[in-house]
């Protein structure tokens, strides 16, 4: 990917027609998912993420796909992912997801599928800050825990969804929004419920629970009028 992507590849994509970009972005994409390292510099990292949101609003879907894929791969870099992660570009990313609460919900299959899961590799190969800006973000969150009760169909979207979530409230000391707070113990209730015993989701929903605030009488089954729990 060096070779094929450098400063000036991006002078060309910022001026680009969509045509054209939307067959270089996808080859550049297939190097991209075939590669497992990568050594760009903050500096470029940040003139990427700067181009892909000026494209972003007015690309195809063809394109956002590239898009995404490309910054998926990139997230598997550790280190200096903080300038390509931008709140503009993430919020660009969740709004290919398709989520109810974004302008969009009707986008093909494939640009919600490559978009969930860049935003799954984006946080779980984090960095706290990027972790403290997301915490209490209503729309990621649900994603997430839709995308952890599909552990049936995508056990491992399932399971790095519940490794974000964890990431996202491992440092988090009990302080957030209590509705995010409910939607995730919810959501590993029901996992706890469903999934079979020895399950990789089972001890993901339960590393999960232990680092959010919770209430033992959670897992009690609810009591009818006029029970008693004994």
């Amino acid at each position: 990917m060096e070779s094929i992507l450098t400063k000036e590849n991006l002078v060309e994509w910022e001026g680009m027609d969509e045509g054209q970009l939307t067959i270089k972005v996808a080859k550049t994409a297939e190097v991209a998912a075939k590669q497992m390292e990568f050594s760009y510099d903050s500096e470029f990292k940040r003139s990427l993420a700067s181009v892909m949101c000026k494209r972003w609003p007015n690309a195809s879907s063809s394109l956002r796909k590239g898009f995404c894929i490309i910054l998926r791969c990139l997230c598997r870099e550790k280190k200096v992912i903080d300038c390509l992660l931008s709140r503009d570009l993430m919020e660009n990313v969740i709004g290919s997801t398709g989520l109810p609460s974004c302008c969009e919900a009707d986008l093909p299959e494939e640009e919600r599928i490559e978009a969930v899961k860049c935003l799954i590799n984006a946080f779980f190969h984090h960095k706290p800050s990027i972790n403290d800006q997301w915490r209490g973000d209503g729309p990621l969150v649900h994603l997430l825990c839709e995308e952890a009760l599909k552990w049936e169909k995508l056990p491992k979207n399932a399971d790095e969804s519940l490794k974000v979530l964890f990431n996202l409230f491992c440092h988090c000391g009990g302080k957030g929004d209590e509705a995010i707070f409910e939607e995730c113990l919810q959501m590993a209730r029901k996992l706890l419920l469903t999934v079979p015993r020895g399950s990789s989701q089972i001890q993901n929903a339960v590393n999960l629970l232990g680092c959010l605030p919770i209430n033992i009488e959670f897992f009690y089954p609810k009591l009818e009028e006029g029970e008693v729990r004994s």
